[in-house]
C-alpha cells in the first residue's frame, strides 16, 4: 500500500503531466488508437463503464457508454476530462 507521501507525489506528478497528455498521446497515436479499437470490440456501446485511472477521459468517451464514470488521482486530469467530455461523470 502506498503511504500518504507517495500518494501526494503521484498526484503532483500526474497533475504536472496533464497539460502535456495530448502531446504524449500524439507521439504514440498508434498505440492509443489500437487500445481504443480493442476496448471498443470488448465493451458494447451503451454499456455502463467505470474507468479507473481515466486520465483526460478520451478512452472512456470513445467507448460511448450509456453511463460512464471516470476516476483518477489527478484533479488536473479530471478537470481536463470534464472540459473535453460532457455527459460523462469524472471523479
Amino acid at each position: 500500500m502506498l503511504d500518504e507521501m507517495t500518494k501526494q507525489e503521484l498526484v503532483k506528478r500526474f497533475d504536472g503531466l496533464a497539460q502535456e497528455r495530448h502531446l504524449w498521446k500524439g507521439k504514440n497515436q498508434y498505440y492509443y488508437d489500437d487500445q481504443t479499437r480493442y476496448l471498443q470490440f470488448l465493451v458494447p456501446q451503451g454499456s455502463s463503464v467505470l474507468e479507473l485511472g481515466c486520465g483526460t477521459g478520451e478512452l472512456l468517451s470513445a467507448l460511448n457508454p450509456r453511463r460512464g464514470v471516470g476516476v483518477d488521482f489527478s484533479e488536473e486530469m479530471i478537470r481536463l476530462a470534464r472540459a473535453g467530455n460532457p455527459g460523462i461523470e469524472f471523479r
